[in-house]
């Protein structure tokens, strides 16, 4: 049985019911994630636990804003300060640790979008990593797929630590059947991970704008197609 389940049964965790005073809620600089699914088949009731991954306080606050606003998730905090995300399918618990973990290449990519006052989801299938930026930026997380979007990655991630970034961001549209469009141009060979970025956000911010013309490239850096995204 996962811990979520184990906390909330005993009553050591109790709902959040209001989320103004997340900042007061979540004040570590880090939070080690463990996240817990149902095994398939379910029948036995067991569930197995992904590895687990740290976040820095803004990272794992964006993760809790997104389940829990729009995804209704249930949000309950122990009185050890470990925070539990619950729904019916997968629960999470986020235990606050006392070192910050270091930027990752996709958390100086969304600084760059949001000086373009554009929103980036991150995201991810079968070890591939992605940020998800809808063409409309009032678009909400859970509603990114349904619409035009591009997805943003240096080959098949943006969770690595910044220091790692060692190729170009591909940032590709694809439309609201998540068929693949086209792929930007990318920065210029031997570009830093903050030149980089800066392009790939005034590149996006561009063609959403009608600033740049279609110039596709092909589908070599598209990623795999992705469903919308269901809810909990």
């Amino acid at each position: 049985m996962p811990v979520t389940t184990v906390a909330s049964a005993e009553g050591r965790a109790e709902p959040v019911r209001d989320l103004r005073n997340l900042d007061q809620l979540m004040s570590a600089p880090g939070y080690k994630v463990l996240r817990s699914r149902p095994k398939v088949p379910t029948a036995d009731g067991a569930w197995f636990t992904d590895e687990p991954l740290t976040l820095n306080r803004a990272r794992a606050r964006r993760l809790v804003e997104a389940w829990v606003g729009p995804m209704d998730a249930l949000l309950l905090r122990a009185p050890d300060d470990r925070l539990y995300v619950v729904t019916d399918r997968v629960h999470t618990e986020l235990i606050p640790t006392a070192i910050e973990p270091p930027p990752t290449e996709g958390d100086v990519l969304c600084a760059a979008l949001h000086a373009y006052s554009l929103p980036a989801y991150e995201d991810g299938e079968s070890g591939v990593t992605w940020l998800a930026v809808p063409q409309d930026s009032a678009t909400t997380e859970r509603d990114v797929y349904k619409g035009p979007h591009f997805r943003i990655s240096c080959g098949e991630h943006t969770d690595r630590v910044a220091s790692a970034h060692d190729d170009a961001w591909g940032a590709s549209l694809y439309n609201a059947d998540g068929e693949y469009v086209e792929t930007l141009d990318a920065s210029p060979l031997g570009s830093t991970l903050a030149e980089d970025s800066a392009h790939c956000a005034r590149a996006v911010a561009d063609r959403i704008t009608g600033r740049l013309p279609c110039t596709t490239r092909g589908e070599a850096g598209a990623l795999p197609a992705r469903p919308p995204r269901e809810t909990p």
